[in-house]
């Protein structure tokens, strides 16, 4: 979330010039993303070792990249992107992405000598996920195309952590902790009104 925060800010001159121009401002921001990093980091009461991180790494990194080109090829040159453009990015992500993953898994089959069949409660719920997962991607896409810089964005989708949170607590699993689960709403709800 910082690296991607500190990249755009590098990238989009216009951008780092306002927040420049409003230190306190800029320091309410980052104060909000500390928020919302401090709370995740200690929402589960097991230690992260720093080879845990560094394993982490290059995913965070990757991922930092994808957001940054998704907002560079989804923002026309001149006015604000339409949901249309959008989500025309979303489905080509899809397409893109399920064919790669249906070629490399039809590989794997094949290879292994399985059948390539599919059973029809299974083909059902893939395509229930297919749908469910166009309609997220393309609702990333554009907080991603329309925030002023996608590490906001990063931030804010931290808060699946505090569902994620709710549902273990709820089926028993694990205990919470309501300071960072509050914590963590708190920086985002905050973060969000400054950046608005």
């Amino acid at each position: 979330m910082f690296m991607l925060f500190f990249v755009w800010l590098v990238l989009d001159t216009a951008h780092r010039e306002s927040l420049l121009a409003k230190p306190l401002h800029m320091a309410g921001i980052l104060a909000c993303m500390g928020g919302c990093a401090y709370a995740l980091a200690h929402m589960r009461k097991s230690d992260a070792s720093l080879a845990a991180l560094t394993a982490i790494l290059p995913v965070a990194i990757l991922l930092a990249g994808a957001d940054i080109m998704a907002k560079i090829l989804l923002t026309p040159p001149q006015g604000t992107p339409d949901i249309a453009h959008i989500a025309g990015g979303a489905i080509g992500w899809m397409l893109t992405t399920g064919l790669v993953a249906s070629l490399a898994s039809g590989l794997v089959l094949v290879v292994q000598k399985q059948p390539l069949s599919v059973s029809k409660p299974v083909f059902l719920k893939s395509v229930l996920f297919g749908v469910i997962l166009l309609y997220s991607i393309t609702v990333l896409l554009a907080s991603i195309t329309l925030a002023p810089n996608p590490g906001y964005v990063a931030a804010i989708t931290m808060l699946s952590a505090v569902w994620l949170s709710l549902f273990a607590h709820l089926k028993g699993r694990e205990q919470t902790n309501l300071t960072a689960d509050i914590t963590l709403i708190a920086s985002a709800l905050a973060l969000t009104l400054l950046t608005h």
